[in-house]
């Protein structure tokens, strides 16, 4: 899906999200998963990449906005939400 807005690690209820059998993740300035974010969450559940660093095809199902010319992974999401309208 498309994201509706950006919660923090430590804002997240983790109990209610391990509840969720269909959840997936955005990486965002990071294109791989630490150990901590693996835990959470099943191999193969990272739906979309934003990142400007290089590309590592750790996730190849997911869908990637990677500009590495980019200087801040901050500025591909807030293209994406003005392209889809969420201030």
């Amino acid at each position: 899906g498309i994201p509706t807005g950006i919660q923090f690690w430590d804002e997240v209820n983790w109990d209610e999200v391990s509840k969720l059998e269909d959840r997936s993740l955005v990486l965002t300035d990071h294109n791989q998963m630490s150990q901590k974010v693996a835990d959470k969450f099943p191999k193969g559940r990272v739906e979309w990449i934003v990142d400007h660093h290089a590309k590592t095809n750790s996730h190849p199902e997911a869908k990637d906005d990677v500009h590495e010319g980019v200087g801040s992974a901050c500025s591909i999401v807030q293209e994406a939400f003005t392209e889809r309208g969420i201030s």
